[in-house]
């Protein structure tokens, strides 16, 4: 009975996140969820308030990065990063709001280059790559704008050097500027308030999952064309996402509720064609994964 609940609700994700389109919004039956986002921000925005009002504080320090553990917390994207893209990854996690500048000790764990542009080569990926690692694990930092023109930036200085092998070009800091969707600490705050009321409390994690998935089709509509459509602020605030902006709006609502979930990307195939999809798993219990979202 249990594994048929379990297809049941799957096959209804799976329908419902493609076709789903809605001005309802999101149900308001219960109040204790924005008690439970001020726990999230204190759990893994480092510096936040548990007070519910979701101000955080900044000031991290690069040089005594936190580690990044934690039985509740899903740090998928994060183990699979070299050292370097996990430097980068704690250091912006430790200081998530930060937009004058966060300083990031990679210039001992990056080596020497043989150019500088194989220097500005290599950081650009590792940078890359942790930001997209970190926007997968924590869709709560939604306010990061990835990529493309006008997103967040880089500064590197290095030191030309002469060695017995030829010249070699040497990493000495890395600056990253962070460039945000709104404000951070008031995109923070209307998320806890959009999350309130939408999971319940005490129930199954069937009924928890249904209950995201109902939430998600009442009050989120497809569009490509949406501002913040890739994020969890466009689903939940803004009420317009694609496929990643649900599958980070659902991971975020599990993650409020201790539930394992992880966003998966891939390519969708159909008889039109293919392209690059976003969906999510999560573990049901028992410590068996399936697939949501579709």
């Amino acid at each position: 009975m249990k594994k048929i609940k379990v297809l049941i609700l799957l096959l209804t994700l799976c329908l419902a996140l493609v076709a789903c389109a809605g001005t309802e919004g999101f149900p308001g039956s219960c109040r204790d969820s924005g008690e439970r986002f001020g726990a999230l921000l204190v759990r893994l925005l480092p510096g936040a308030s548990a007070s519910g009002d979701g101000s955080t504080a900044t000031g991290g320090t690069p040089n005594a990065l936190p580690p990044v553990t934690g039985a509740d917390a899903t740090h998928y994207y994060y183990d699979q990063l070299d050292e370097g893209g996990r430097t980068v990854y704690r250091a912006i996690l430790a200081d998530p709001q930060n937009t004058t500048g966060i300083e990031i000790p990679l210039s001992g764990v990056l080596g020497t280059f043989s150019s500088e542009e194989e220097m500005q080569q290599t950081v650009s990926v590792t940078v890359q790559s942790a930001l997209d690692a970190l926007t997968y694990d924590h869709p709560e930092i939604c306010w990061i704008r990835v990529g493309g023109e006008g997103g967040s930036t880089f500064r590197v200085s290095s030191r030309t050097e002469t060695t017995e092998s030829g010249t070699v070009c040497r990493l000495q800091s890395l600056q990253f500027f962070m460039v945000c969707d709104g404000n951070a600490a008031t995109v923070a705050e209307e998320l806890r308030a959009a999350i309130v009321g939408v999971v319940p409390t005490g129930e199954d994690r069937y009924t928890t999952l249904s209950a995201i998935q109902l939430a998600l089709c009442r009050g989120v509509t497809y569009n490509t064309g949406a501002p913040r459509a890739h994020s969890a602020a466009g689903a939940l605030l803004d009420g317009n996402a694609v496929c990643d902006g649900y599958a980070k709006a659902f991971k975020l609502l599990c993650d409020t509720r201790d539930i394992p979930c992880v966003i998966v990307t891939g390519m969708a195939v159909q008889a039109s064609g293919s392209e690059a999809h976003a969906g999510d798993y999560v573990e049901m219990g028992g410590g068996d994964w399936d697939a949501v979202g579709g």
